[in-house]
């Protein structure tokens, strides 16, 4: 893995509906971290992203990229959460594509207002 690679992973997300608990979804991820460094790490912090269906622009912790960027219509990373996950859980069958180095820079921007650094 790799600084921007994007995987679609099946995630362990917060049940929303109520019920509380945990409840299993395809979710994009896309991996923060890569380099020489980094290879012999077992976890790596990632992102989401997910669908874009609201009819508004992006908020300040939000980049938005589409088709020209890999994914198949608009879509939202979320810079608010970051969720660490284990390596061997993003197996090469589950990656999708690399996103652009200033497609990773408005990630790293969007942290900063997410987290609030």
């Amino acid at each position: 893995m790799d600084r921007g690679d994007v995987h679609l992973l099946l995630m362990d997300l917060p049940d929303r509906r109520g019920a509380g608990g945990k409840v299993q979804r395809q979710k994009y991820t896309v991996s923060l971290q890569g380099g020489p460094a980094f290879q012999t790490a077992t976890d790596v912090a990632v992102v989401l992203a997910s669908t874009k269906r609201a009819d508004r622009a992006a908020r300040p912790y939000e980049v938005l990229v589409g088709i020209t960027d890999g994914f198949e219509h608009d879509t939202l990373i979320d810079c608010r959460w970051v969720w660490t996950i284990e390596k061997p859980s993003a197996p090469l069958s589950s990656f999708k594509f690399r996103l652009r180095p200033s497609i990773m820079d408005q990630v790293s921007q969007a942290l900063v207002v997410g987290l609030q650094l």
